[in-house]
């Protein structure tokens, strides 16, 4: 792999340097990805009649949507190999 490009050489399975632990932090934020959606689905379930759950659901499903959102970026920087570093580095903020 060269300086400034994004892909993953044809011997690896990640972009880590120990492809035992890219496959560990992979493994996690998979597992970060499915609570993340599992909170934003349960927030879905509080309606606005309970205006101060409705509230804090809204607060809890921006926060998920955030995690998700980082978690995402994780993943393409160590597993993905497409998307390009300043693509990723935009996503971050």
């Amino acid at each position: 792999m060269t300086k400034g490009t994004s892909a993953i050489p044809d011997n690896k399975t990640t972009a880590f340097i120990d492809d035992a632990r890219g496959m560990i932090a992979l493994k996690a934020t998979w597992e970060i990805e499915a609570l993340a959606k599992e909170l934003i689905e349960r927030s879905k379930s509080i309606g606005e009649d309970h205006c101060d759950l409705w509230h804090e659901s809204l607060f809890i499903k921006s926060v998920s949507m955030r995690i998700k959102e980082l978690n995402s970026i994780v993943i393409g920087a160590a597993g993905d190999g497409t998307e390009s570093l300043s693509r990723l580095e935009q996503r971050l903020g």
